[in-house]
């Protein structure tokens, strides 16, 4: 299956978007994606706050959202994870999370190549 290129991007934009919102001043983020055999899989990493991993399954829920553990004061619906990962699921992949508090948040999904 080809993937359908609006549709990835609006999962990119979505999680660079949270990255740069969620990131300190001066943060750096980094973006990187491999392909190994018949899997591709992209990696956004900021040094955030983070996430607790209690809340890690709740982010990716409609309307819910991990308490603010920064000063952030970025509100949002709590829809562009959820419909993330929608879209990577549509696709036959999978989206998570791997964070810590303190520590930053790295979100990844995983689709298959072509």
């Amino acid at each position: 299956m080809l993937g359908e290129h609006d549709r990835l991007v609006q999962v990119l934009v979505n999680l660079i978007s949270n990255a740069v919102d969620f990131s300190p001043e001066n943060g750096s983020i980094v973006i990187s994606a491999h392909k190994a055999d018949s899997i591709v899989r992209v990696m956004i990493t900021d040094k955030g706050a983070g996430i607790a991993p209690e809340f890690h399954d709740s982010v990716f829920k409609a309307f819910e959202q991990a308490p603010q553990v920064s000063d952030s004061n970025r509100e949002g619906t709590g829809l562009g994870l959820p419909i993330a990962r929608l879209l990577v699921e549509a696709h036959g992949g999978t989206i998570g999370v791997i964070s810590k508090p303190g520590e930053g948040s790295t979100f990844w999904f995983e689709i298959p190549a072509v």
